[in-house]
């Protein structure tokens, strides 16, 4: 229980729940920002409208009331509790008519004012929150200006009877975008896509078999360009495979001649040694060149059968690098020095190839000498190796881990080759 706790408080777990609050907090954000929208524009729409009707009523009524020069408290609008106050400017004169005593909030509404998003929020507000209660409208005509105080409930609940209507339309209307998106991502993206993965895995439990890519990725310009790719792909892999199997079938027959090879060599080599003791002058002059030309022949087997196995999986220890050292030296006849650890932990063998082999590529360049340093960087070891021979150039540097290429002479270019596929298998570099 404690480890599960611990895990729960580590910042991968902060990281995570923040990355989905964020999604969460942008999802509600979008959510309301449509939900805004769906309110906003349509009441807007209809509340402006609705003011406007009013106004023109109003302003009716008024202009009757002074026609006729009937008191203003008879007016419709006043005797049915809606009408609060009455201002008249002309001139420099105000003549100010009231009805009812003003004791709530009121909005000042602008009719000839643009649409903006802070009339949008008071027609939501005052829809929704019936906030304020009261609204004042201005008529301007010549030099008389006439300003209304009313009360906007019949106004609110005018636009509020439409609200179902708007919002089901909208609902109607955001509906049938989603299905017809719905379907034009699966036809275009999510059809085209299934058809990819498919096709890929299929390939993938089947690599020796090309799938032909339907005609589905040819729906637009990107999935044209993944069918090319994928098309390339699979030609460009069974070939790489057949041409696997050529070679390994060639690995393979090689192997078994070069065993045959080997046989051959093996008693031609216990002629040769006995040829070593022989009497004739001549015989024993000429047969160590016969025995080290048959030594290289089996160096050259042996090299090419480690070259053409697979390296076997590290077998991990902890050795000595002294032991080590002086076989390297009873090896190669060469002066071996060593600084570092005094143990190491790697597949013995495979280390001991490998210095095996980069001591025999510095004994044939000239060296006498040859250093092992091995020191720490970080989480890494590092194995320098240094020797008192001329060098390679520079110009090849390129090629000197490529197999069958040796600069040397006598050389087989298998031992570089080799070096590297021991040090891979142990995860160097």
């Amino acid at each position: 229980m404690f480890k599960a706790a611990k895990k729960a408080i580590t910042p991968e777990f902060f990281a995570e729940n923040t990355m989905s609050a964020k999604k969460i907090m942008l999802s509600i954000l979008v959510i309301a920002s449509l939900a805004f929208l769906t309110l906003a524009l349509p009441s807007t729409s209809i509340r402006l409208g609705e003011v406007n009707k009013t106004l023109y009523k109003l302003v009716i009524e008024y202009t009757e009331a002074r026609r006729v020069q009937a008191d203003l408290a008879n007016m419709p609008s006043v005797l049915a509790g809606t009408l609060y106050q009455i201002d008249v400017k002309d001139g420099n004169t105000i003549i100010a008519h009231n009805f009812k005593p003003i004791d709530r909030a009121v909005e000042i509404y602008d009719v000839t004012a643009p649409l903006s998003p802070q009339i949008s929020l008071n027609s939501v507000r005052a829809v929704l929150l019936a906030k304020p209660d009261l609204l004042q409208m201005t008529y301007q005509a010549s030099d008389t200006k006439v300003t209304f105080i009313i009360d906007q409930t019949p106004i609110r609940n005018i636009v509020r009877g439409y609200m179902p209507m708007i919002f089901a339309t909208v609902v109607t209307l955001l509906s049938t975008l989603g299905i017809i998106l719905y379907f034009v991502l699966r036809r275009f993206y999510v059809a085209p896509l299934n058809t990819l993965t498919s096709t890929l895995t299929a390939f993938a439990n089947d690599p020796t078999t090309a799938r032909p890519t339907s005609k589905a990725l040819h729906i637009n310009k990107e999935f044209r360009a993944a069918a090319k790719a994928l098309d390339d792909m699979q030609r460009n892999t069974i070939s790489e495979m057949r041409q696997r199997d050529r070679l390994a079938d060639i690995g393979e027959a090689v192997a078994k001649i070069n065993h045959d090879i080997r046989n051959v060599l093996s008693s031609a080599t216990l002629v040769a040694d006995a040829l070593l003791h022989s009497q004739d002058k001549q015989v024993s002059r000429t047969a160590p060149h016969v025995v080290r030309s048959l030594e290289q022949a089996v160096d050259l087997c042996q090299s090419m059968m480690d070259y053409l196995v697979a390296v076997p999986d590290p077998q991990l220890s902890t050795f000595s690098m002294h032991d080590i050292a002086n076989e390297l030296a009873d090896a190669t006849k060469m002066q071996i020095t060593y600084s570092g650890p005094a143990k190491i932990h790697a597949d013995r063998k495979m280390m001991q190839r490998i210095f095996l082999n980069l001591a025999r590529n510095s004994a044939n360049g000239g060296a006498t000498k040859l250093h092992i340093d091995i020191w720490r960087a970080g989480h890494l070891g590092i194995i320098d190796i240094s020797d008192n021979g001329h060098g390679i150039p520079k110009q090849r540097w390129d090629g000197l881990f490529q197999a069958f290429k040796s600069h040397g002479r006598g050389g087989t270019g298998l031992g570089l080759a080799i070096t590297q596929d021991l040090v891979a298998a142990q995860a160097g570099m």
